[in-house]
């Protein structure tokens, strides 16, 4: 046989990606049917430690098929198996416990189940459920301050800036992307709550910008006046007097635009326009005062674009330069 053909036998078939959606919803359609068929026949009037036991065994054969096997149709099989179990835990862990317990059971199941879980989706749902479940303890809980979301607004930030701009695994760029959405969502949880203060937000809008201009004059040090003022400037700005979410998005897209990745690129996209709406809503000004500030903006935005373009071509020669 030739070495040619041997090669290509070995090598894994890549399905074209219609297929490799209907497998998928296949997989997640049979997963779920299953799952439903065990609880309303088989689990509906047990007691809450078969549930427990129940979800435990779930999540251990999701773990387990989705280690073997990385066929669409096995991960999303997989993914409905560990919702079905995460759900299940849950319902014993807040009827057993409390609230807080349940927060608790998640947080540790979410950090001892992501070595194990293969499936970058799998991971990413993890995280992000894991997220938003301590945003909703923290705002609904009983005792808690809800201001506390500023600490977790602050751990996301720091979280999407070390796994986007350093050369981490790509075993945790899941919970990067987590961790980015959720840092985009929290903004507008503070907005909404009245008796969150918005001061700790800004503040953290402003370190985060930063940090951005920092990272990006290290990786570019011909970068350097008048450029790295305005730019620098203007993103304080942004975070210090607008809405927070704002500098938050512009930060994601600017770094989605800096390291290639095109996810982030698109979340800060989907992001901008709903913090400007947002930002342009709730200005208790005239419609004067209000154009201005879009003429600032558009400034600011056409300053950020020559920013870019220049640190692209800054790359380019440094690449070019043998």
């Amino acid at each position: 046989m030739p070495a040619d053909a041997r090669t290509s036998t070995q090598e894994p078939r890549r399905l074209p990606w219609y297929v490799a959606i209907l497998h998928g919803l296949g997989g997640l359609l049979s997963g779920g049917l299953l799952i439903g068929f065990l609880f309303v026949s088989l689990l509906e009037d047990l007691a809450p430690p078969v549930f427990a036991i129940t979800g435990a065994v779930l999540i251990a054969s999701a773990a387990a098929v989705a280690w073997f096997r990385k066929h669409p149709f096995v991960r999303l099989f997989a993914l409905s198996l560990s919702i079905a179990g995460h759900g299940a835990l849950a319902s014993y862990l807040e009827e057993t416990f409390d609230f807080d317990g349940l927060v608790l059971g998640m947080v540790l199941l979410a950090i001892i189940l992501y070595a194990l879980y293969r499936d970058p989706l799998h991971r990413f749902l993890s995280v992000f459920g894991t997220l938003l479940l301590l945003a909703t303890w923290i705002v609904d809980g009983e005792g808690l301050d809800p201001n506390a979301l500023h600490a977790l607004l602050l751990l996301v930030s720091a979280a999407n800036l070390w796994i986007f701009t350093t050369p981490a695994s790509d075993r945790i760029r899941p919970a990067g992307y987590a961790a980015a959405i959720v840092m985009l969502l929290l903004p507008l949880m503070i907005l909404d709550g009245g008796a969150i203060d918005w001061r700790g937000a800004r503040i953290i809008a402003v370190i985060y910008a930063a940090s951005i201009l920092w990272l990006l004059q290290r990786a570019y040090a011909d970068f350097r006046g008048l450029w790295l003022a305005v730019v620098a400037v203007g993103g304080v700005a942004m975070g210090a007097v607008t809405t927070p979410g704002l500098a938050f998005a512009i930060g994601v897209l600017v770094i989605g635009f800096w390291r290639g990745e095109r996810l982030l690129t698109a979340l800060g996209l989907l992001f901008l326009p709903v913090f400007l709406i947002v930002f342009y809503y709730d200005l208790d000004i005239t419609l004067l005062e209000k154009s201005f500030m879009l003429l600032a903006g558009g400034a600011l935005m056409l300053g950020l674009r020559q920013a870019l373009v220049f640190w692209e071509r800054t790359r380019h020669r440094a690449e070019e330069t043998p």
